[in-house]
């Protein structure tokens, strides 16, 4: 059963009185600057004033003075918080950093994201200031460290249309800046659906699941849950909240529509006074609403396009995945589709996908016929390189074909047949579908088309905390190797498709992938277009690479003898 966000673990203390004034401090432009550890500086009353000054949001390693550089660095900014802010709860939106992160306000950590070991280049960074640091009408000191060992490094990309807004906002200022919903609701609808939430939280705390179950749309759909699903998730999270205190904090709705309304706030949320001590958490979601008849019920987000996390015990953690369904999977209960696999660039998560808007140009090409329907699956790799560390401590392979195909196929209505099997990826994610469709024996078997955007078959150098600096570790990762090498049967059975820019540095190597391939007598093709290695070229190309496996799905439906995607009872 799919997991849903962490709201249904909520009740809040909203605040009584609207504080209708929004306060939104631009951040972007020039900072203080300097690379090395600087621990020192971290503090408030540190002085900044003979370092250097770099832009923001740009990469350090573009400006002057830091052409190239990557490793440890530290930006400072002075910030003045009007008296006008006291009362209100203000975010930090930094963007993206390329790069693991911490942040400090006056001295202390309020956030970070990613590890020295897991670089995280396309998270969103939003971290909430604590109102207890905030001097207010005086000068704040803002520090944000940085550490990458990879180019591009740093404050590179802002929020907003344009990726190019820094700041510090209250929260309906923060959804303006990013472009989501943020007309307030009218009061009598706000405190409304403030009761309705409350309401069916306390009924889950009290286990009047029915009383519960009735504010739940029969359209309900929240990333992937429908109201059957939740209802069988609301039973079993009825009695944990028991237990808890539960309350609001900073609560507000947006209307969408006459109809809709977004509630957006964070959680608080802490054990009873007389259970264990100590235990807090916060979090935030959205809860999304509509007027049915004389009734407001919650209908979820209506998300095709969503993430979930995915327990594993080969990678020994969580695995963030974002998961897309087609348009008429919730129409089509009776349908299996086919799942396409997407793997992301080096130093990358899914998000990058969620960047590039790949559910709307997944939905473009449906309703001009270029694709097929079909369920695509973009895993995060935690810092793998979708490999098997030198040191075994976590195997994404495993993961993938022993817990993540199980898990999706479990969970969404799956074809099981190899014909309607796919992976595809971007940079090195296009040599990581590779490696995964051919190196192991479970690959060989699964996937019946492998494409790439800007392949990179054979590695040039080596990544410590993966390889172990052994240079011989990559050998069993080398794609041309794995392609002369693999059995006929696991090269004839599968379709290839590679197109790389006609600057990429590295089309020798894949000009000699397809020549194996061209070898073994597998069908494959390799399109080289005008243009360089970049985010821009692969996101155009993604359409290339969709088109390719609809045909592929095509053909498997003909030889399956079905004019539609194969029914359940097939």
């Amino acid at each position: 059963m799919k997991r849903l966000p962490i709201s249904l673990f909520l009740l809040l203390l909203c605040t009584t009185q609207a504080l209708t004034q929004e306060i939104s401090i631009p951040l972007q432009g020039n900072w203080k600057f300097k690379v090395g550890i600087n621990a020192e500086a971290l503090q408030p009353n540190f002085n900044d004033s003979l370092w250097a000054t770099i832009n923001v949001p740009e990469t350090w390693d573009t400006q002057n003075g830091f052409i190239g550089f990557n490793g440890l660095a530290l930006y400072r900014k002075t910030v003045l918080i009007p008296n006008e802010a006291k009362g209100k709860i203000l975010y930090l939106a930094l963007g993206r950093i390329g790069g693991t992160d911490e942040v400090y306000w006056n001295g202390r950590k309020i956030g970070f994201t990613g590890s020295v070991k897991e670089l995280d280049y396309f998270t969103e960074r939003i971290y909430p200031i604590p109102d207890s640091l905030i001097r207010y009408g005086e000068s704040n000191r803002l520090a944000v460290r940085v550490f990458t060992n990879e180019s591009g490094g740093g404050i590179y990309q802002g929020v907003g249309k344009n990726r190019d807004v820094v700041g510090i906002y209250t929260k309906t200022a923060l959804r303006m800046a990013t472009r989501e919903p943020s007309q307030k609701a009218q009061t009598n609808q706000r405190e409304l659906i403030f009761g309705i939430i409350k309401m069916m939280d306390q009924a889950l705390q009290k286990k009047q699941l029915q009383l519960y179950f009735d504010f739940l749309s029969d359209d309900y759909f929240n990333s992937g849950t429908n109201k059957e699903e939740q209802k069988l998730f609301a039973q079993g999270l009825a009695v944990s909240l028991q237990k808890y205190r539960l309350s609001y904090r900073d609560f507000e709705v947006y209307q969408v529509s006459d109809s809709v309304w977004i509630a957006d706030y964070d959680t608080e949320l802490d054990l009873d006074s007389t259970s264990l001590n100590g235990f807090y958490m916060t979090g935030h979601d959205e809860r999304f609403f509509k007027k049915e008849g004389n009734t407001i019920r919650e209908i979820g987000n209506q998300s095709r396009f969503f993430e979930i996390s995915i327990r594993s015990a080969y990678m020994r953690g969580l695995v963030k995945t974002l998961i897309y369904l087609p348009p008429s999977y919730q129409k089509n209960q009776s349908w299996l589709y086919p799942v396409l696999y997407l793997l992301h660039p080096q130093n990358a998560t899914p998000e990058v996908f969620r960047d590039a808007r790949f559910d709307i140009i997944a939905d473009s090409l449906t309703a001009n016929g270029k694709m097929s329907e079909m369920v695509v699956v973009m895993p995060s790799d935690n810092g793998s390189l979708f490999t098997t560390p030198k040191d075994s401590s976590r195997s994404f392979e495993y993961f993938l074909f022993e817990e993540l195909t199980d898990f999706i196929s479990n969970d969404y209505r799956i074809s099981p047949k190899k014909d309607f099997h796919a992976i595809s990826g971007i940079s090195w994610g296009a040599t990581a579908a590779f490696f995964s469709a051919l190196k192991l024996k479970s690959g060989q078997e699964y996937f019946s088309s492998v494409s790439g955007v800007m392949p990179q078959p054979n590695r040039r150098f080596t990544k410590r905390e993966i390889d172990g600096d052994s240079a011989g570790y990559w050998d069993t990762y080398n794609s041309v190797r794995l392609a002369l090498n693999s059995k006929s049967m696991a090269i004839k059975g599968a379709k290839y498709l590679f197109v790389s820019p006609k600057t990429d540095s590295y089309t020798k190597s894949t000009d000699a992938l397809q020549q194996a391939l061209l070898k073994r007598g597998a069908s494959s093709k390799f399109i080289v277009k005008p243009g360089t290695a970049s985010f821009d070229f692969w996101v155009n190309e993604l359409g290339t690479v969709l088109e390719f496996h609809t045909q592929n799905f095509k053909d498997a439906t003909k030889k399956n003898a079905s004019k539609t995607f194969p029914k359940k009872n097939q």
